[in-house]
């Protein structure tokens, strides 16, 4: 990271101590910590501010819903119905926690670039190319009359229309 170019070596572990990443804290790894948090974030958001505060006592409860996000996406994995086009990687399905499906298919199964990932009124893109796929999922939700925020590799949409019309736009935008 450019913010932590010139940072001493003191401030790992300053860090390394906040998150306690070893086997008595409350996660063995800084990786580990960071996947619960995300999980956690989109599930449950006041366990997950609990959580990094340092509150043990909803550990459990974190590890819970972290199980539980990552089994419906695992399972949103294997029952999508994928498409591929030039340049794009499509998976569909029904609800599902979108931008987790996006990432796996992403990093680990899209044969192409881009990735969308859509259920009947969200979707969630990855770029694995370097491009701001974010300014594409505006374009399409400018389209089609939606709602997006994203920034970089990453971005979510929330719109109104058919799952065929939202990713036409989206195809059209990349």
């Amino acid at each position: 990271m450019a913010v932590t170019a010139d940072a001493p070596p003191r401030a790992a572990d300053a860090v390394q101590r906040a998150l306690r990443p070893t086997v008595g804290g409350p996660f063995e790894t800084v990786g580990g910590y960071a996947d619960v948090l995300d999980a956690v974030a989109r599930e449950e958001p006041g366990t997950a501010v609990a959580l990094a505060l340092g509150h043990e006592a909803v550990r459990e409860d974190a590890l819970a819903a972290w199980r539980s996000h990552a089994t419906r996406a695992h399972e949103a994995v294997s029952a999508a119905t994928t498409g591929r086009y030039d340049g794009l990687f499509v998976a569909r399905g029904d609800a599902m926690p979108t931008g987790t499906v996006a990432r796996l298919f992403a990093d680990y199964r899209a044969p192409e670039p881009v990735t969308l990932v859509v259920t009947d009124t969200e979707a969630a893109a990855r770029a694995t190319d370097g491009r701001d796929i974010s300014e594409t999922m505006h374009a399409a939700t400018e389209t089609v009359g939606g709602d997006a925020v994203g920034t970089g590799n990453r971005a979510r949409a929330r719109f109104d229309v058919s799952t065929a019309d939202f990713i036409e736009a989206f195809r059209e935008a990349v």
